[in-house]
């Protein structure tokens, strides 16, 4: 049996078919860790979960879909993951946090982190996997 597992923001899940549930078409299983406004360290954990839940093997399927930076998520007690997109188009954090701490190159070098961080663990599985991305790595803001 073919497994198939995508992360990924809005673009891999939504309220219609995205390019997760056409591909999905061409293996046995398939699972979409995927959720709407999430960013690039949602979809790093997304990843690293599925991984020790389904025990992703060399015979596996891994596409990442890597979001824009300028996303803030959290774990939040009692509520989970808070995915609420761009960090400059959002109503969950204040204007004072965005401006002390929304940072485009912090944004940066903490997500290119976590995508070399999953490549070299995807590359010590074996598995087949792919990358994309919604919008360019130095474009912070998506809108």
């Amino acid at each position: 049996m073919t497994r198939f597992f995508a992360f990924g923001c809005s673009a891999t899940s939504c309220n219609w078919p995205t390019w997760a549930d056409i591909v999905a078409h061409n293996y046995d299983y398939y699972q979409n860790w995927a959720l709407p406004g999430a960013g690039n360290p949602f979809i790093f954990y997304s990843v690293m979960e599925a991984i020790k839940r389904n025990n992703i093997t060399k015979d596996d399927v891994v596409m990442i879909m890597w979001t824009n930076i300028g996303r803030e998520d959290r774990y939040v007690k009692g509520q989970g993951w808070i995915t609420p997109g761009s960090i400059y188009n959002q109503t969950i954090y204040s204007k004072d946090f965005v401006r002390d701490y929304a940072d485009p190159t912090g944004y940066l070098i903490r997500d290119m982190a976590h995508l070399s961080a999953v490549k070299s663990l995807l590359d010590t599985i074996g598995c087949k996997y792919k990358f994309f991305t919604t919008v360019p790595f130095n474009v912070p803001d998506d809108n």
